[in-house]
């Protein structure tokens, strides 16, 4: 739980340290106090999320990824990757390209 504002104009805003994945969101009133101003809960309802994949990194690991060939696909594929870290600086990589770029290597 979250304390919120202790007047009629004042916001309070809160950031998740992680995103939220839900299926439904519930806003339930609690209380209304004698000024008519009103208490709100924010309930959250989802289900279990797993992602495809999880790698954690030391700063000394890597990650390697392999396309396969696939003659279905387009001219173009796209890998996208999100890093979380404790740390201020870091590198963050985003690729795209079609055959040609396939083969390269990144260090």
């Amino acid at each position: 739980s979250f304390p919120g504002n202790s007047n009629a104009d004042s916001v309070v805003q809160y950031k998740l340290q992680q995103p939220a994945i839900a299926r439904f969101l519930r806003l339930l009133p609690l209380d209304w106090n004698p000024s008519g101003r009103i208490g709100l809960r924010l309930e959250t309802y989802g289900c279990p999320y797993t992602s495809d994949v999880v790698v954690s990194l030391d700063g000394s690991s890597s990650l390697v990824f392999r396309l396969t060939p696939d003659p279905r696909q387009t001219s173009r594929e796209v890998v996208s990757l999100k890093f979380k870290t404790l740390r201020n600086s870091g590198t963050l990589l985003h690729a795209e390209g079609g055959e040609r770029e396939r083969d390269s290597a990144w260090s």
